[in-house]
């Protein structure tokens, strides 16, 4: 699944696909529950989610995927309402505060038990196995916009499945090299976040490609 161009118009559009994927992410993560997960909740009352989006609130991209999100679960639980705790990742990178957010969610969650747990974006998704495997081990776990192309945080769990995105990098380098055939240097611009950090490592995998053709220059760390 690669990411659009434009980060408002990515692919949990509000009448995009995302109701098809959020069916499908929900059907795969009940078969994968141990005990049954989603159809395992206790008769009479709805599904216990939780939410963790890695950014703010008023971020275009985070708030269309819980747009999408919410859109797709009430076509199938309409009274449904999950919780939803925002990371604020673009906005606080150091690991203090990081770490002072997982200890918030590990007091305030503590005695609570989750039909099933949903991650979006990189900051997320290993702070959500960290919780699940501390509080919630039976929970089964969907993620959606993981940039990283290694993702090692997802080896070898059972019961997580998801969507990773995959930006064509290569593709836009020989289009512009197509448009620009004098080009000779190509500036990435990326933050310091996991997802740019992410970025950086996939166009530094793709770079060998255009050997002699290119040369890549990044911000400084």
């Amino acid at each position: 699944m690669r990411r659009s161009p434009n980060p408002d118009k990515g692919f949990f559009m509000r009448r995009g696909p995302i109701g098809t994927i959020v069916s499908f992410l929900l059907a795969v993560a009940a078969a994968l529950a141990p005990a049954g997960g989603l159809a395992a909740a206790t008769p009479g009352r709805d599904p216990a989610i939780l939410l963790l989006s890695s950014y703010h609130p008023g971020y275009a991209w985070s708030d269309r995927e819980i747009e999408g999100f919410l859109e797709g679960l009430k076509s199938w639980k309409p009274g449904l309402v999950p919780h939803i705790e925002h990371l604020d990742a673009k906005r606080f990178l150091d690991r203090t505060s990081r770490e002072a957010i997982e200890r918030h969610l590990r007091f305030k969650y503590r005695a609570m038990r989750f039909d099933l747990l949903v991650a979006f974006d990189d900051p997320a998704v290993p702070l959500a196995l960290r919780l699940r495997q501390a509080l919630f081990p039976e929970t089964p776990l969907v993620f959606a916009g993981v940039d990283d192309p290694e993702a090692p945080f997802l080896a070898a769990e059972r019961g997580v499945t998801g969507l990773r995105e995959r930006s064509d990098i290569a593709g836009t380098l020989a289009l512009a090299l197509r448009l620009h055939p004098k080009a000779r240097r190509v500036l990435f611009l990326h933050d310091e976040t996991e997802t740019g950090l992410a970025l950086r490592r996939q166009a530094e995998a793709v770079l060998p490609r255009f050997h002699g053709r290119l040369e890549a220059v990044f911000p400084p760390p």
